[in-house]
């Protein structure tokens, strides 16, 4: 009888191979949560899209009132006010949203007086499989009426 193997320089090779392909398989599948995916706006970055957000914002202290203009061409999802007094730092989101040109007012209350209020725009962008939502880096602090 003549019997043949595979001899074990070449078995050795094939199971490191099969182990590198594993672990790689295996890597690439944990980290890919890690990996955040890419959010556009109108098939630009969302940062890029967050650069062409102009807001006017005015803060009308005697009626307790922010006004917030788009002067911007990209429309707002939601606003992230944060209000100022004394170095304490109240936040509020307004689920609202501005569109491109709309002008919206709101109520922050009479009952104190801010020191500073800030705007942080809040936009949606799409990823390959859904919409997400992305604050801004840019601020808009509010001009005293």
């Amino acid at each position: 009888m003549d019997k043949k193997a595979v001899s074990p320089v070449v078995a050795t090779v094939l199971l490191i191979a099969i182990v590198i392909i594993l672990a790689l398989i295996i890597f690439l599948w944990a980290f890919k949560g890690f990996i955040p995916e890419a959010i556009q706006k109108r098939g630009q970055p969302i940062d890029q899209a967050c650069n062409e957000v102009s807001l006017e914002v005015s803060y009308l202290k005697n009626l307790g009132e922010l006004e917030v203009i788009n002067i911007g061409n990209i429309p707002v999802y939601r606003l992230d006010i944060r209000k100022i007094e004394k170095g304490r730092v109240d936040k509020e989101e307004y689920e609202g949203g501005v569109s491109v040109g709309q002008s919206i007012t709101v109520d922050i209350g009479t009952e104190t007086e801010y020191d500073e209020v800030e705007v942080i725009p809040v936009i949606l962008g799409e990823t390959e499989t859904s919409k997400k939502i992305h604050p801004c880096k840019n601020k808009f602090t509010a001009e005293k009426v």
